[in-house]
């Protein structure tokens, strides 16, 4: 998932959209579909550029950088230490890691790895916001068939559930 997509993502789970614009990037042409989006979460203080006022939106998105920009939007600061191999107290990320951690939105891989470098997928995406925003699967009904499905993503994968909750449109409940 690149950059652009995830600011587009997070852009449309703002409840207020109107914004001064106070950021913009030279690479993020005011034509461009994820302009809008871009300029107003930079501007919100919810993404950062990669220096030199550039912002990089066609670059894949890490993990380390998702969790950031889910801690920022969801403005959590509040975290126990994870002690992650490759997380040290020294990392860009640290504290934005262990505030994704700590809430239960992301997990870390075996070994007490994370993966801040790796790329993140749809699937750990799609997973990851649900999760943040406290979204969880109808399984029944995405097994009748209510919810989208993609030909590349089988029932057998093991983000079936998180993807098709976080793809379909629909009404939901909040409860305690």
């Amino acid at each position: 998932i690149t950059r652009a997509e995830v600011a587009q993502m997070f852009y449309n789970l703002l409840l207020e959209k109107d914004v001064p614009i106070t950021v913009k990037f030279k690479d993020v042409p005011e034509e461009m579909w994820y302009a809008k989006a871009v300029n107003t979460l930079a501007s919100l203080g919810m993404i950062q550029g990669v220096g030199d006022g550039m912002y990089a939106p066609d670059r894949a998105i890490t993990r380390a950088e998702f969790a950031a920009i889910a801690t920022r939007f969801a403005k959590e600061t509040t975290a126990a230490k994870t002690g992650f191999v490759d997380v040290p107290e020294t990392h860009w990320a640290y504290e934005y890691i262990n505030v994704a951690v700590s809430y239960g939105w992301v997990n870390g891989y075996g070994g007490n790895r994370f993966g801040p470098d790796d790329l993140i997928t749809r699937a750990q995406a799609a997973t990851m916001t649900n999760r943040m925003l406290g979204r969880l699967c109808d399984r029944e009904a995405i097994d009748r068939g209510e919810g989208r499905s993609f030909p590349d993503v089988t029932y057998s994968h093991w983000a079936w559930y998180q993807i098709a909750e976080a793809t379909t449109e629909h009404d939901f409940t909040i409860s305690e």
